[in-house]
């Protein structure tokens, strides 16, 4: 299997921390994750249920897990997709961080599940005071 995997986040994640604070700070951080066919075939992607196709965490820089993914509850079902040789797809998605665990001017990373391939891509936090 030739599938080659990339995530793209954006460079800056910016945290508002202006009085008062509540203890969770919503910080809404978008990623795109893409999965390339680089293989002479088609090949079919599998997930053991639809809430698997898309996996993450963000690790601060000694590579600690400052949060992930919360589980969720979902319908028991296999899910394919066929991706064509030499064809890119993408997934979307929105990580809904807790700002209050990210420290000024740190760099993290977010490393990313989607249809089972692995890839990471880092940030860095500015909280704004």
């Amino acid at each position: 299997m030739a599938i080659n995997a990339k995530l793209w986040v954006p460079s800056d994640v910016w945290v508002n921390l202006m009085p008062p604070v509540p203890n969770k700070v919503l910080v809404s951080v978008p990623v795109a994750a893409f999965l390339t066919n680089q293989g002479a075939a088609e090949e079919t992607l599998f997930a053991p249920t639809p809430c698997d196709v898309h996996s993450w965490e963000v690790r601060d820089a000694e590579g600690r897990v400052v949060q992930a993914e919360v589980p969720e509850t979902c319908i028991q079902i296999v899910v394919t997709r066929p991706l064509e040789q030499g064809h890119t797809i993408r997934g979307d998605n929105t990580l809904p961080l807790n700002g209050t665990l990210l420290k000024d001017r740190q760099r993290y990373t977010v490393h990313y599940g989607f249809w089972g391939f692995a890839a990471a891509a880092s940030f860095i936090a500015h909280r704004v005071v």
